[in-house]
């Protein structure tokens, strides 16, 4: 039986509000070869969770899975954390591979992108 979607990103989570060395190499390691493409490598990935939009993630206080939309070999999770600065929201999608589940998306969910 493979591992549910709210597992990984519970996992994900707990790694992330441990800092920004044990996040980002979670993080990097739940995710497709194509969503890290963008970051080229480790370092890449330390950079976008030290950026404003991602710095949240790192450290938060808690979090809270607000939704979870799974259709087939995709899932979709919403997330709510509360960090020093207030709370902030997240996106993340997911896609199962054999008996797993990766990171193929995470995004800002409370800002606007135009």
């Amino acid at each position: 039986m493979s591992e549910r979607p709210e597992r990984v990103v519970e996992t994900l989570m707990a790694a992330l509000q441990g800092g920004l060395e044990t996040g980002a190499a979670a993080l990097w390691s739940a995710m497709t070869p194509r969503a890290r493409a963008p970051m080229g490598d480790l370092s890449g990935m330390h950079r976008t969770l030290s950026n404003e939009l991602m710095a949240p993630l790192v450290g938060h206080r808690q979090h809270h899975l607000e939704s979870i939309l799974c259709i087939d070999d995709a899932a979709r999770c919403s997330l709510r954390l509360e960090t020093e600065f207030g709370e902030v929201s997240y996106l993340i999608s997911l896609r199962r591979h054999n008996d797993s589940w990766q990171v193929t998306g995470l995004r800002r969910e409370d800002l606007p992108y135009s």
